[in-house]
């Protein structure tokens, strides 16, 4: 997995794309040379997407633990976060607390029809 992220990484390099890349607590950890990687570009922007990557709508506990993980390896807060499965409501964009991302289209369900 890591040697497919680190031929993106450097196709993106090679020819000036920029990229968001939603970060995952538990694969931040595994691969964090490879997190360090991208917050050393100018063109990526880290964002969040949990630690464990649960349903944020049906936990009693704010997630900030990515945070704190992220920071931690890279030294960067990430700047946008998004939410696993797109579950937010009223409580979770209170405290979120940055840009949230958000999808509209659910590829998953493009081959079903």
């Amino acid at each position: 997995m890591a040697s497919h992220y680190s031929a993106c990484i450097r196709n993106l390099k090679k020819y000036h794309i920029p990229a968001i890349f939603m970060i995952w607590g538990e694969h931040a950890e595994k691969y964090s040379e490879l997190l360090k990687e991208e917050a050393k570009c100018l063109l990526f922007t880290l964002g969040n997407h949990t630690y464990h990557h649960k349903d944020l709508t049906k936990l009693s506990i704010k997630e900030g633990k990515n945070d704190e993980v992220i920071e931690k390896i890279t030294g960067q807060q990430p700047e946008v976060i998004r939410p696993p499965f797109g579950s937010v409501n009223a409580d979770v964009l209170s405290y979120l607390n940055r840009p949230t991302i958000i999808w509209s289209l659910d590829i998953k369900k493009l081959g079903s029809s």
